[in-house]
């Protein structure tokens, strides 16, 4: 969690997207099946990378953790992976 945690930071504090998102991935790489991880990748990548992998990485998310008290966040996350790579059905039907 803390790599996911410190590639999501330094993509969007210190706007600097290769080496964060490097770092996002690897987490990914090493904690699959880790919910909040999944979901901070999707949230790293929606705005620094590719909101079309963005968009599918909070689906999974969302799948690995259903009873998660921050679903509102994968969910906002999803929305806004959506709009930004153009999915507007997708967007405005996400609950």
């Amino acid at each position: 969690m803390s790599l996911a945690r410190a590639g999501f930071v330094l993509a969007m504090v210190a706007r600097d997207y290769d080496v964060g998102l490097h770092a996002v991935r690897r987490a990914l790489d090493l904690n699959t099946g880790a919910g909040y991880v999944v979901f901070t990748a999707a949230a790293a990548l929606v705005f620094g990378g590719d909101p079309s992998e963005a968009f599918g990485l909070a689906e999974h998310a969302m799948a690995l953790s259903p009873l998660d008290s921050g679903r509102f966040m994968f969910l906002t996350i999803a929305a806004l992976a959506a709009l930004f790579s153009g999915r507007l059905e997708q967007a405005i039907g996400h609950n």
